[in-house]
């Protein structure tokens, strides 16, 4: 598969003094593709619940994970292969890690998105 989840193998809710959202492996497994294809599909994806995304940055994967989590917030920090998250998050927010292969990062997908990007902020760019 293009992903690899953490081992949530189902939606859940879990009590730690305040009950959050675990993400679905179905809901990880499709999150790179709705990312990629617009704002409108991660939210349809997530049911209108709030998605808070990080990459792989210690902080986001820490910090600002519990923050979004203990407000209810749904998680995703998006991993490339060489990237490895802080022992916070695989102790505390192993159901939120996604491991992206090269078959999403190097999809036709990614590559459009990437061209989009490059004309909308450089029209001008040959």
């Amino acid at each position: 598969p293009a992903l690899v989840a953490g081992n949530s193998p189902r939606a859940t809710r879990v009590s730690d003094n305040r009950k959050r959202d675990i993400m679905s492996e179905k809901l990880l497994a499709e999150l790179p593709t709705a990312i990629l294809t617009g704002r409108s599909a991660v939210i349809a994806l997530a049911e209108g619940r709030s998605v808070m995304l990080s990459g792989a940055s210690d902080g986001a994967d820490t910090l600002f994970g519990a923050l979004a989590l203990g407000c209810g917030h749904l998680v995703a920090h998006l991993l490339g292969p060489h990237n490895v998250p802080s022992a916070a998050a695989r102790a505390g927010q192993q159901e939120a890690l996604c491991h992206l292969d090269d078959g999403i990062l190097h999809s036709e997908l990614v590559d459009e998105v990437v061209d989009a990007i490059r004309r909308a902020r450089y029209p001008n760019y040959a």
